[in-house]
């Protein structure tokens, strides 16, 4: 999937990483589209490349758990109602 997809392609490369600020960084879906997940805003977040492989090895909820801390207070907000089953 092309990364523009999420961001106009002219401001793609100005995303950075939601947990340290690197960039370049790679949109992630934290509710998967094969689970029903959405390409809205809230549903994706942008990681680099470590944290985008982290993420995928670790599961969600591990790497959320992990990194509490350093996520954004809506991002955390819709972790937490995704595990819930209040997100759709």
């Amino acid at each position: 999937m092309k990364q523009e997809h999420f961001a106009p392609i002219d401001t793609w490369e100005e995303q950075c990483c939601e947990i340290d600020g690197a960039r370049p960084a790679e949109a992630h879906h934290i509710r998967t589209r094969g689970a029903g997940g959405s390409d809205d805003p809230e549903n994706v977040m942008w990681l680099c490349r470590r944290h985008h492989r982290e993420i995928h090895s670790m599961g969600r909820d591990a790497f959320f758990t992990q990194y509490l801390g350093r996520l954004r207070g809506e991002r955390i907000r819709y972790w937490w109602r995704l595990r819930r089953g209040e997100a759709e």
